[in-house]
């Protein structure tokens, strides 16, 4: 209770304050604001519904837009520095799209198209002879101020309860966001809290963020089908850095981090099915580390959406984490590092890499992970295109609540989630997707794909009835982009496993909201 009421008192701190004009670095030059609506009523599809939403929605207040802004040097706007502002206003959920251009009386013209902000949740799917359900509802933009609200029922192999999200921008300090995560389940409890100011363009010097995490659960391991074990798990979290940029350039961007987390997890038996329960770890690390970063983006359709302008990064970003765990008995290294790289091969042939790796104190032992995802993007035509994503994970000494599995949760479709456990996993995918460029009454671009999925575990399993093998799947899907309504990917896939296990259904449908293809 204590804690909630220190959480309250400074969430209200944080956001109750007078809200005051952009103060930008440039005094000389100015942004005109052209917002547009939802719905564009010059379209042949145009109906009196499409009128009625535009009336009742919220257009997002120039005041958030302004804030947005805030902080972007264009005392001489050139085409890449139009292009990074209009980037990140894209980026933003709320709208469908955005322009920034060079305007007469040395303006800058900024054009927003807002999306349908206030949305329905409703996702359900059955793998495995299980039913997972989410409802609630969903705000990308409450009343125009950018606010990211969301309240949820959710009701998963693992726990059902309530859980609520915001995420706003605090006016009085240009730039930063505040967040809260609070969650009731039928297995304990949640509370999250952060402050943030990110990087926002390779021209912005300085970021920071801090936050916390209070957290008590039931962590139930399954495999193939079954749960094999099952433990209580508290968690403290407390983190904090701050990063800096002492150099600027215009393509390029260093910057270096300095920050501290503390970790306490602690673990105890529930139940007869608490076989195996993890040893109690601390964390305690000071750490510095440094980010680079190329500014090689690039305007793009039909990567991980349909029919609408994607920014994609073709150039190197590598981040590298050094800090040392300071608690007694479980003292030793920190390293983390991650690289990710876009190249466009030919015209119509696109690849994106993504590596991780992470080493940390376990206990008294070092744990080890890392992982590496490679995407290819092949247009054959203009509405057919192939993709390939192939993802490998190596690791050592895992905490046991977090195994290196492949099912439905790591997108093999058709199977139980964890289904094969091991210390080290592949998985290949394989689609054929569909873009038939139809807009359904201005809501939503439609796509389809055909899909094989196959993958693997190895390296064994600290409980038996582990599934053996290569495991694949087939299935159609088809894709509805809700282009004007939150940006999101509706999925709806119906996926046969190849497989002769009876703890495998035949058939697996499901029908979930992702922000991907």
């Amino acid at each position: 209770m204590k804690r909630l009421w220190l959480a309250t008192a400074f969430w209200a701190t944080a956001v109750i304050a007078e809200p005051h004009s952009s103060d930008f670095a440039c005094a000389d030059i100015e942004y005109k604001l052209e917002r547009n609506s939802v719905f564009d009523p010059n379209d042949k599809s145009f109906t009196w519904l499409h009128r009625f939403a535009n009336q009742v929605h919220f257009q997002t207040k120039e005041l958030t837009i302004e804030n947005e802004l805030d902080g972007f040097e264009l005392c001489q706007p050139s085409d890449d520095a139009l292009y990074e502002v209009e980037r990140h206003l894209r980026n933003k959920r709320y709208f469908r799209d955005a322009k920034v251009s060079g305007h007469q009386d040395n303006k800058v013209l900024v054009e927003t198209w807002d999306t349908w902000s206030l949305l329905p949740v409703l996702e359900f799917s059955r793998a495995g002879g299980e039913n997972e359900l989410a409802a609630g509802i969903k705000d990308s933009n409450l009343l125009g101020y950018g606010v990211n609200a969301e309240l949820l029922y959710y009701d998963d192999y693992w726990r059902s309860g309530y859980e609520l999200r915001l995420r706003t921008p605090l006016y009085m300090w240009p730039k930063h966001y505040g967040s809260i995560a609070i969650e009731d389940a039928d297995d304990g409890e949640r509370l999250a809290m952060s402050v943030n100011k990110p990087f926002f363009g390779v021209s912005s010097d300085e970021a920071m963020w801090a936050g916390f995490n209070f957290e008590t659960r039931v962590d139930t391991i399954e495999q193939n089908d079954t749960d094999v074990n099952e433990f209580s798990h508290d968690i403290d979290q407390y983190q904090g850095w701050y990063g800096f940029a002492p150099s600027l350039w215009r393509h390029k961007s260093l910057r270096y981090h300095i920050g501290y987390f503390y970790e306490q997890h602690q673990y105890q038996p529930v139940s007869s099915l608490s076989t195996v329960i993890p040893s109690n770890r601390t964390l305690s690390v000071p750490w510095g580390g440094v980010r680079y970063q190329q500014d090689q983006y690039e305007r793009m359709q039909n990567i991980f959406l349909i029919n609408t302008t994607e920014d994609v990064n073709l150039g190197w970003t590598a981040e590298l984490k050094l800090g040392w765990n300071t608690e007694g008995g479980q003292q030793g290294e920190f390293i983390e590092a991650s690289a990710s790289k876009g190249s466009q091969i030919q015209p119509d042939l696109l690849w994106l890499s993504d590596l991780f790796f992470v080493t940390q104190p376990n206990a008294e032992q070092q744990s080890f992970y890392s992982s590496w995802k490679n995407e290819l993007f092949w247009s054959v035509t203009d509405s057919w295109r192939l993709y390939g994503k192939w993802l490998t994970k190596f690791s050592d000494n895992q905490p046991l609540e977090q195994p290196v599995t492949v099912g439905g949760f790591t997108d093999l479709r058709g199977y139980p989630n964890r289904y094969q456990h091991g210390k080290r996993s592949n998985l290949v995918t394989t689609e054929l997707r569909y873009y038939p460029n139809i807009n359904l009454w201005q809501l939503a671009e439609l796509g389809a794909t055909v899909f094989y999925d196959a993958a693997r575990a190895t390296g064994g399993s600290p409980y038996s009835n582990n599934p053996k093998g290569i495991l694949q799947s087939v299935g159609v899907g088809v894709r509805l982009y809700i282009s004007h309504g939150g940006r999101n990917v509706l999925h709806f896939d119906v996926a046969h496993p190849i497989s002769d296990n009876d703890n495998v259904d035949s058939w697996e449908w499901r029908a979930e909201a992702r922000t991907y293809f």
